[in-house]
């Protein structure tokens, strides 16, 4: 059986000797509401695939198998794992691999096999994994449609961030470039267990199956010019060892004045000036 309330999640965790691991950031949702609210926010079509990563005990998983999803699941921890295949293993519409979602910051070839066809996101990621995997989804050449994870609010504000805000950066300009993110809600910590001490979001994606080596050259170039995040993009840029005549005609070829800080730089912008940079490089 699934665990649905604190009491019965440190039960079976006590059961099976196991503990949540810190180095993963493990934390087990334990609010039926919420996950109520992450499957509808999902807003699953009967028979859509859907990848969830950290899975735990399985309490949002059972919210997506009744919600009609075939679930691919892919879970790290080896005693998660075998609590889910005892406990899942009637269920004809799950599927589970047990391992890193992310091979070489790529998402692992066998679960894109299993996810040819199309799928969504829905999951509660590890803290440790939301920012690697959330790259990795948008440098894929055919993103999920949807994605809606529960994330660190801090990095729910990075990704979501648009020019000119603190949380600014390589991140939200490789997300702004392959679709819309958007904070749906802040959560405290006590909807797990154990609780959490920081402040988690829901955050939605819209990805596009377009614009893909646009992303990619942008998040590059952005990459290059946050390095130096304190000074003048000009100067950041030449910083990081592209030329000085270069930069100067990469930055007048997208419009961006030479003093501005690389956090009022826009995605669109980060294109334009990447196509000069690594043309020439």
């Amino acid at each position: 059986m699934i665990p649905e309330s604190p009491a019965e999640i440190r039960a079976v965790l006590a059961e099976r000797g196991l503990a949540p691991r810190k180095r993963l950031g493990q934390s087990f949702l334990a609010d039926r509401n919420l996950r109520d609210a992450i499957v509808t926010a999902g807003a699953i079509p009967p028979g859509e695939q859907v990848l969830e990563v950290g899975p735990g005990l399985g309490m949002l998983t059972r919210g997506l198998l009744d919600a009609g999803a075939k679930v691919l699941a892919v879970e790290l921890d080896r005693g998660l794992a075998a609590f889910l295949r005892e406990a899942l293993s009637a269920e004809p519409g799950f599927v589970l691999i047990e391992g890193d979602v992310l091979e070489e910051k790529k998402i692992r070839a066998d679960a894109l096999a299993v996810l040819r066809d199309g799928f969504r996101v829905v999951a509660n990621l590890p803290y440790s994994a939301a920012t690697p995997f959330v790259a990795a989804l948008a440098r894929l050449p055919a993103p999920p449609g949807r994605t809606v994870v529960m994330v660190q609010l801090e990095v729910a504000r990075r990704i979501a961030a648009v020019p000119g805000e603190r949380d600014y950066g390589p991140l939200s300009v490789l997300t702004g470039l392959r679709g819309v993110a958007r904070i749906e809600r802040e959560i405290g910590g006590r909807v797990f267990v154990p609780p959490v001490k920081v402040r988690s979001a829901l955050l939605s994606i819209e990805f596009s199956r377009s614009g893909r080596n646009e992303a990619l050259l942008g998040e590059r170039a952005a990459r290059d010019a946050f390095r130096h995040r304190r000074k003048a993009v000009r100067r950041s840029l030449i910083s990081s060892g592209h030329e000085e005549e270069t930069v100067e005609r990469a930055l007048r070829t997208a419009g961006v004045q030479f003093g501005v800080r690389p956090e009022v730089v826009a995605p669109g912008e980060f294109v334009l000036i990447g196509q000069v940079l690594f043309r020439e490089s």
